[in-house]
């Protein structure tokens, strides 16, 4: 029993991460058919974190307070018209499960083997170290992070106490954190109105999810040992290193402006 509202708060904050990446695979499926289902599954948690955080900005629009029940059936009703779109629209055959899917593995080679080995384990390491340590970068915590747990508590983003300039008269000023677009501190204030202790979950998804798309979209235009070794490259970056397990901020950045380079460059070659 004294268990229960932990379990309950897992419960929530993992039911909640599902529903936002079923509703970010769907609106793959709205955006184009000629993702693989790699890149599917990758892009999945970026584009419905992204979409869930609009649908939060909405709800705040029309004073609904965002507790858990409001965003998670918020969410709820957002994935049930995303299925609707998708049925109506475009069908599920881009959807199916085949066995040519399977045909990198079918025909590996040692070499791409050893290297989705090692990608595996600099991404456990990396999601470890991100999970368990806390940011090293001051924005993450004096602004991104703090807003993000503020709102939660608040229930609001919009009204929230740290934008009252009675409160905090610095809040307005050139350079504060007011201004910063709203799509890191909600994606936090998500995972915290669900109960969770900290908001490192996001940043630590994020990057594990854009590891899977960024495959998958060099996987699309080369061959998958390239692939392998150029994601290896990636990761090894010195600043993708140091930033993408410890800051909370700027890997959220990086992923975004990474996959719109790759996928601008894709279509430009197509």
């Amino acid at each position: 029993i004294a268990h229960a509202p932990k379990t309950v708060t897992i419960m929530l904050v993992v039911s909640g991460i599902i529903l936002t990446c079923l509703s970010g695979l769907l609106l793959t499926g709205i955006i184009g058919t000629r993702f693989s289902w790699t890149e599917r599954i990758g892009l999945s948690f970026p584009l419905g974190m992204t979409l869930q955080t609009v649908v939060m900005a909405l709800l705040d629009l029309m004073h609904i307070p965002l507790t858990s029940f409001s965003v998670l059936s918020a969410g709820a009703v957002t994935f049930a018209l995303l299925m609707f779109i998708v049925a109506r629209y475009r069908g599920f055959e881009s959807f199916r499960i085949t066995s040519a899917m399977l045909d990198d593995w079918k025909q590996a080679n040692l070499v791409w083997v050893l290297l989705i080995i090692l990608i595996g384990y600099c991404e456990y390491m990396n999601f470890s170290k991100c999970m368990f340590f806390p940011p090293s970068d001051r924005d993450s915590l004096a602004a991104f992070d703090t807003l993000g747990f503020v709102a939660a508590q608040d229930h609001t983003y919009m009204r929230m106490s740290l934008f009252d300039a009675d409160y905090n008269p610095s809040i307005h000023r050139a350079g504060g954190s007011i201004a910063y677009a709203p799509f890191v501190q909600m994606s936090y204030a998500y995972v915290y109105i669900l109960g969770a202790e900290t908001s490192k979950s996001i940043p630590a998804l994020m990057y594990l999810f854009f590891v899977i798309a960024f495959y998958g979209i060099l996987r699309r235009n080369t061959g998958k040992t390239v692939a392998a070794l150029s994601t290896l490259f990636m990761m090894m970056a010195p600043e993708m290193l140091a930033f993408s397990s410890l800051s909370t901020t700027n890997v959220m950045q990086a992923i975004f402006a990474g996959l719109g380079i790759a996928y601008t460059a894709s279509w430009l070659r197509s």
